[in-house]
């Protein structure tokens, strides 16, 4: 579940795009005191924090606890497995306006934005970002590092592989096994497997580029 709001301060790693601050947003919601942040673009703060350095500047930094919200799934997971090694905290991230059953499991780093439901026996592994008004039901299990889009819906049993990436509004069948470093388009419908690398796309969802 989400950490409790506490006094020791949090430095948020963010990067280019828009999740980082959608990650920042409901760290805030949730009372996560971020007092810094770590960025490589040109923007001086977000939403009045300071960025105090850029991303790779984390070992300098005296805090103790991060949060990694950047939007590239294989640098966020590299970044908090170097961050447990060096002993620092990586916090997982749940927005108050999620529902994450308490008989679900989340891992290390893992971000659950707005609208978002997990249901018991939901195994959600390192690092994994869930966009908003997304569904993981019963049984499902969420690799480490997988991205889910916005408003996907992953009935019963199905897996997403490490480091996946499942665009916005995929709908699955029970069952369903997205393979390992794969992407999977916006609004596919997913009635078989998805090989390991592959990019698929389209209803019902096939490899890119076959008819």
């Amino acid at each position: 579940m989400a950490p409790e709001a506490s006094r020791d301060p949090v430095v948020a790693l963010m990067g280019p795009g828009g999740q980082a601050r959608v990650v920042l947003d409901a760290a805030l919601a949730v009372g996560i005191e971020v007092t810094a942040l770590l960025d490589d673009g040109e923007a001086r703060d977000y939403f009045g924090i300071p960025v105090v350095g850029g991303v790779g500047s984390w070992p300098q930094q005296e805090a103790a606890r991060f949060i990694v919200g950047m939007s590239d799934h294989h640098r966020r997971a590299e970044l908090g497995r170097a961050m447990r090694e060096a002993g620092r905290e990586v916090l997982t991230v749940v927005h108050p306006g999620a529902y994450v059953s308490p008989r679900a499991h989340l891992g290390t780093g893992v971000c659950i934005l707005h609208g978002v439901t997990v249901h018991p026996d939901a195994r959600i592994g390192d690092f994994v970002i869930v966009n908003a008004n997304t569904s993981i039901d019963h049984d499902d299990l969420l690799e480490t590092g997988a991205q889910i889009g916005p408003g996907c819906t992953f009935p019963g049993g199905v897996t997403i592989r490490e480091f996946a990436s499942v665009g916005a509004g995929v709908a699955a069948r029970p069952g369903v096994t997205v393979g390992a470093r794969a992407v999977v388009g916006a609004g596919a419908v997913l009635t078989k497997d998805v090989p390991a690398g592959e990019t698929w796309a389209g209803n019902p969802a096939r490899p890119l580029g076959a008819h």
